[in-house]
């Protein structure tokens, strides 16, 4: 749950000491996905555990995932688990942007 969420290829690539190229072949020949579809469900999964256990409002959760608009977020959501975002939801304000004040319990709070 602690995967930084603004991650680049070429950040990643400079930090490790390997050419973006070699980077991503490398990644996908070892683990048969690219290495940004992987770092984009490791996002997808820490957000809709953001969604389910804290009180975060969905727009919330997808600029601290990296998106520019919520819509993006919720396609890329629904894209990835066939539901939206406010299906994940516990409190039924933060679909609208709503939220009760953070409890300090998550990683994004």
């Amino acid at each position: 749950n602690n995967l930084p969420y603004h991650l680049s290829i070429t950040r990643i690539s400079r930090q490790v000491g390997v050419n973006e190229q070699k980077l991503k072949s490398g990644f996908k020949n070892i683990f048969g996905m690219g290495l940004y579809a992987y770092l984009q469900e490791e996002v997808l999964k820490i957000a809709k555990a953001e969604l389910e256990d804290t009180n975060h409002s969905i727009k919330q959760v997808a600029l601290r995932c990296g998106y520019k608009t919520a819509n993006n977020f919720s396609a890329a959501f629904k894209k990835r688990f066939g539901t939206t975002p406010v299906e994940h939801t516990t409190f039924p304000a933060r679909a609208g942007g709503l939220y009760p004040p953070c409890r300090g319990h998550s990683i994004l709070c």
